[in-house]
């Protein structure tokens, strides 16, 4: 029963570790990100829309597109940090 609750720790260990790096790293600074590219797209006037559709796209919703991509890497790496199984050796109920 020692080795299971020790498993256990470990594991919850390792789950709160990922979450608080996926809490206070990661999440703080994609909002920052999202946030300027949105703040930048709201300020554009009609000639830069014109000169974007003119160029063939907006170069900052390929910016977008390339920090969603990141925090989607972002969030695979959090989760297959996480330990897949937990091993448990319970006595059987009596």
């Amino acid at each position: 029963m020692h080795d299971t609750a020790l498993s256990l720790a470990n594991a919850s260990q390792g789950v709160g570790s990922v979450l608080q790096w996926q809490d206070t790293t990661i999440m703080p600074y994609y909002k920052q990100q999202i946030k300027q590219l949105a703040e930048a797209k709201s300020h554009e006037n009609i000639f830069d829309k014109a000169k974007d559709f003119l160029a063939g796209g907006d170069s900052r919703d390929q910016a977008a597109a390339n920090q969603l991509a990141k925090f989607n890497t972002r969030i695979a790496e959090a989760y297959n940090s996480l330990p897949s199984t937990v091993q448990k050796n319970l006595p059987p109920s009596s």
